[in-house]
């Protein structure tokens, strides 16, 4: 598989769940699955985690699955399980800590990751376009 290669799209299929992007990129070994990650401005085939809500990069997605200590697959668009407590149609955001939230940061920048769609899972599609909350 190629560095930022979609290895995978799948399109909306006829019984109303929804398409999937995911695509390949080199990470660090300490990256793990369900980190929340950005395109590294540098090595644009790198993916870095999210460890707070300040990077001025914005957040492309999260990690479902790792190929080698130094490689990983990024889910840009589609449902992610795993998740619990989560109230159905609530944001999820990247919080001041770099985990998911559905409450919305006071502080850092505020993006929109996608929406809860059931108790454990989230819809992510991450917009880029965020705000800068200042105390």
């Amino acid at each position: 598989m190629s560095l930022g290669q979609v290895i995978q799209f799948i399109p909306a299929p006829p019984d109303g769940t929804a398409s999937r992007v995911e695509l390949v990129f080199d990470c660090d070994i300490s990256t793990v699955v369900g980190d929340i990650v950005y395109q590294d401005t540098v090595v644009q085939t790198k993916v870095i985690t999210n460890t707070n809500n300040t990077q001025v990069q914005p957040s492309l997605g999260v990690v479902i699955r790792k190929l080698s200590d130094t490689r990983c697959v990024v889910l840009t668009l589609g449902i992610k399980d795993g998740y619990s407590g989560l109230q159905i149609g609530s944001k999820a955001f990247l919080g001041t800590d770099g985990t998911i939230t559905t409450t919305k940061p006071a502080t850092g920048y505020v993006q929109t990751l996608g929406t809860t769609v059931s108790p454990t899972q989230i819809f992510f599609l991450p917009n880029t376009t965020r705000v800068l909350q200042t105390p």
